[in-house]
């Protein structure tokens, strides 16, 4: 099915993906949606284990967005006269944040580059950019399957059943598991479009994108044994860059490598890299927003004046038991 019937079907709308109220409501239950009423933008207050009741601030999974920029710096002064956690960390959303400089003064405890992005220049045809690996894997994938985009109401099952064998088999937690309400919040959020790729009449994979104004970003996928197989992911973020290229996004976010290194050798890094060559950075951000917890948290986990390499301290992976 072209791409014009498939918009007849249905029109998906263009919504705030990550600065959008609904999507830190689509998270809550990894933690309390908290406004910040100057930017825009929404946190998530979550307890920390093992804190006797503390809680810190973190942005909902993977990226923090806001409407306004300019107005972070009022929001994180309140949040610091409110003691409202011990401490907030997110990562930048790279399209729309200000430079390393500003974000260092926002947030002074913690500003750095945290990894590449793989963006695609949708101004330019995406078909002249992809690798010639990539192309020969499209030709595969379209052999086997067949790919459209779907009106998310078709899709919420079969995605949860997809999504739920994949979390099972890399041992997902936390918020990277998502769970069935969660899912349902999303397949509501305006901006968020779905593609299908099946296989005599079986989806074998699913991918969710969002978008806000001319920017998209490749959220979350998911394939089954016979999609991996026939490299089925191909086709479907070949056919999610046309779809958006067509109804006016010019750059598209395909997200980083896996993990937290930034390892452009991983497997998940190739597959993104071959769809274009722009890169941009996301920088980690925190801040220490009431110092006495921060330091009690930190002393409770035989954390040392100096601190770690991670942030915030007390989260570190090395940072366990405790003194009391």
């Amino acid at each position: 099915m072209g791409l014009e019937q498939q918009r007849d079907r249905f029109e998906a709308g263009d919504g705030l993906a990550y600065a959008d109220p609904d999507y830190a409501r689509a998270m809550g239950e990894f933690g309390e949606p908290i406004a910040l009423p100057a930017s825009g933008g929404w946190l998530l207050a979550r307890e920390v284990p093992g804190g006797k009741g503390a809680r810190d601030l973190t942005a909902a999974y993977p990226l923090f967005d806001c409407r306004d920029w300019s107005g972070l710096e009022a929001d994180l002064a309140r949040l610091r006269a409110e003691r409202a956690g011990a401490s907030v960390v997110l990562v930048a959303e790279p399209l729309g944040a200000p430079d390393g400089e500003l974000l260092a003064r926002l947030f002074p405890d913690c500003a750095r580059p945290f990894k590449r992005h793989f963006l695609v220049d949708l101004s330019r045809d995406p078909e002249l950019q992809r690798s010639a690996h990539h192309e020969k894997s499209l030709r595969r994938a379209e052999r086997f399957a067949d790919f459209e985009r779907i009106a998310p109401a078709e899709g919420l099952d079969e995605w949860c059943a997809l999504y739920g064998e994949l979390a099972a088999r890399f041992g997902l937690t936390g918020p990277s598991a998502f769970s069935h309400v969660a899912f349902a919040r999303h397949f509501a959020l305006d901006g968020l479009s779905v593609y299908r790729a099946s296989e005599n009449g079986r989806t074998t994979g699913m991918s969710l994108w969002l978008r806000r104004g001319e920017r998209c970003w490749y959220h979350l996928a998911a394939t089954d044994d016979a999609g991996r197989r026939h490299e089925a992911s191909y086709g479907l973020v070949a056919l999610a860059l046309g779809d958006h290229a067509t109804r006016g996004c010019t750059v598209a976010d395909l997200g980083g490598g896996a993990g937290l290194d930034d390892d452009e050798s991983s497997g998940l890094a190739a597959f993104k890299a071959g769809w274009g060559e722009e890169r941009c950075e996301a920088w980690l951000c925190g801040a220490v927003l009431d110092p006495d917890l921060y330091e009690r948290l930190c002393a409770e986990r035989w954390i040392t004046p100096e601190g770690t390499d991670f942030f915030p301290d007390y989260r570190a992976p090395a940072a366990v038991g405790s003194k009391s």
